[in-house]
């Protein structure tokens, strides 16, 4: 495991004093990425808020190749990760794969309890409680 630093900041978008937007928990490799995209004086007041050890630095690039991608296959995310930190994501595919598998599982999840929230509710065995005024 690595240890990745954690900042809150503000982004300059395009650099600009007009469009800001304040970001929160952000990785050190993020605040790297967004000056790439944005410029290097579009990081402004940051501070380091945590450290976090139970991640891989190599989860914390994949993560921003999808998370910055705008194409469905991610081409264009890894591609601009792997630009900007000079590296290879190789197990990229695998850990996408993963990811939306997760997600799958998840989603699946969250339906099941749905639906046995609502039976168990027209059964009559679960009785939402009202607002007080």
């Amino acid at each position: 495991m690595d240890t990745i630093k954690l900042y809150n900041c503000v982004v300059r978008l395009g650099g600009s004093l007009l469009h800001t937007v304040p970001k929160q928990r952000i990785s050190g490799e993020e605040v790297r990425l967004l000056r790439h995209l944005h410029g290097d004086d579009a990081i402004a007041e940051i501070k380091e808020i945590a450290a976090v050890t139970e991640t891989r630095r190599t989860d914390e690039l994949c993560d921003l190749a999808d998370r910055y991608s705008s194409d469905p296959t991610k081409i264009d995310g890894r591609k601009l990760v792997e630009k900007v930190f000079n590296t290879v994501l190789a197990d990229f595919d695998t850990w996408l794969a993963d990811k939306e598998a997760a997600e799958e599982e998840r989603q699946e999840q969250t339906e099941v309890i749905a639906a046995m929230d609502a039976k168990a509710t027209k059964a009559g065995t679960i009785t939402r409680a009202s607002k007080r005024q």
